[in-house]
């Protein structure tokens, strides 16, 4: 299948993306999926990890694999080396949106954007600051910074939640990275020290129910048991304006993983209840809103 390497010039620093476009005869204008990978890993790390190619060549769409600085994303944290260094990865994204849009046959009001850890939490930030330009994320093992919260953004966005009960380097309760996490982090880290406080999981999930001015939640069917690997999956799901949802899938007993990806023991249990590629496509293809009918009333 065709891969296109895209290169740009942003804020004095030459940036990179990988694309993958399907082959074969699709509509016109095809859904777009972004793909962030996590700290201290690459584009073409998460892509390998994801499978989110053969998604793609399986529904037709386009998905991108966007490099971080310094493999890190500014992602409001303040303790990584994009954010050290005043890397404006928000206005990264708004220029490669802008050049996949025009080099390729992209549908402006269908992208969805998910990511790994740093990545997870970088698509929070997106989402508050180019809630126009965003249908869905879909942030894995990602949470909310504390200094993000009270960012009030225009448009309601369709958020999937993905985390593990046993994150270890993003704690589901917010609270900041004991001994083994920080451990753990330096094995896999340059440039490493704690960053700006985290939401909870709950929180965050509780944050963007209010922000998309959702009404109450429901309860979805547990997931059939699969695999061996001790992991269960609990849903929730809640409506909001312009058609948008909130849901979560949480992993009790699952680590600092993407689900269905590959094993890496000091990250914690990677779940095979699920493979998160497909599960993220589908919810991203049933949530496509033009940003006119997210638009959220001023108050």
């Amino acid at each position: 299948m065709p891969d296109h390497a895209v290169t740009l010039e942003c804020d004095g620093r030459r940036r990179t993306a990988l694309v993958h476009v399907p082959e074969g005869q699709g509509p016109a204008l095809r859904p777009l999926v972004l793909v962030l990978h996590g700290r201290q890993i690459t584009g073409a790390d998460i892509r390998r990890w994801t499978h989110f190619d053969a998604v793609a060549d399986e529904h037709g769409f386009v998905v991108a694999y966007p490099e971080g600085y310094q493999r890190s994303w500014n992602d409001g944290r303040g303790n990584s080396p994009a954010e050290q260094d005043g890397v404006d990865d928000v206005a990264f994204v708004g220029a490669l949106l802008d050049h996949l849009i025009g080099a390729f046959p992209v549908a402006p009001a269908q992208v969805a954007f998910t990511g790994l850890s740093n990545g997870g939490v970088f698509c929070h930030r997106l989402a508050l600051e180019l809630s126009e330009r965003i249908a869905v994320i879909a942030p894995v093992a990602g949470s909310m910074p504390v200094p993000l919260a009270s960012i009030r953004p225009t448009c309601a966005v369709s958020v999937l939640v993905i985390h593990g009960t046993a994150d270890r380097s993003m704690r589901f309760d917010g609270r900041a990275v004991g001994l083994r996490g920080r451990l753990q982090k330096r094995l896999f880290m340059r440039r490493y020290r704690p960053g700006k406080p985290m939401l909870s999981v709950p929180a965050t999930l509780a944050r963007w129910r209010t922000i998309d001015r959702c009404l109450m939640d429901e309860p979805l069917p547990p997931l059939p048991a699969a695999g061996n690997d001790r992991t269960w999956v609990e849903r929730q799901r809640s409506g909001g304006h312009g058609g948008t949802t909130v849901e979560s899938w949480i992993i009790h007993g699952g680590g600092h993983t993407w689900p269905g990806g590959p094993i890496m023991p000091p990250l914690g249990r990677v779940s095979r209840q699920f493979d998160a590629a497909p599960v993220i496509w589908e919810f991203a293809a049933s949530h496509w809103s033009a940003a006119a009918a997210r638009r959220l009333p001023v108050d």
